[in-house]
């Protein structure tokens, strides 16, 4: 008799103890890839320094300001947002797991996980703006 409260008992725990949301993102930190054209910019996210192509870990409950710079271009910045995941609201039926997804950080998400961007070469500098390629007619 012993046995099956013991398997009932670990099923319990199990069902408390699982948060939705942590379990498929994976924890409280992110990748994130970061890319530029051209490539070899200087970004600054997160008060860490990298050179594109790169990705970076951070913590998925925050917003990050995303600044990039490469000689003879304009800085770019943009922004990484902290969103809620709706994959928490499942963890509402046992309160245990959804405060384990909202400390952890399990409970949110980064958007954008990928940036890609295209910066634009400065008024003075000697780098040539790039222009689309011309596009041929179709004989429709």
């Amino acid at each position: 008799m012993r046995i099956p409260m013991r398997v009932a008992a670990a099923g319990v725990a199990a069902i408390y103890l699982c948060a939705c949301a942590t379990l498929i993102h994976g924890g409280g930190q992110q990748t994130v890839s970061i890319a530029t054209d051209p490539s070899g910019a200087k970004v600054q996210v997160g008060g860490q320094s990298l050179v594109t192509p790169a990705e970076i870990t951070l913590s998925r409950d925050h917003d990050y300001q995303v600044v990039v710079n490469k000689e003879g271009y304009a800085q770019e910045i943009t922004e990484i947002h902290s969103r809620f995941s709706w994959v928490t609201v499942l963890d509402l039926v046992f309160i245990i797991p959804w405060v384990i997804d909202l400390v952890s950080g399990g409970g949110y998400y980064l958007d954008p996980e990928t940036i890609q961007l295209t910066m634009a070469p400065t008024a003075n500098s000697d780098i040539p703006a790039r222009r689309p390629a011309p596009t041929v007619p179709s004989d429709d």
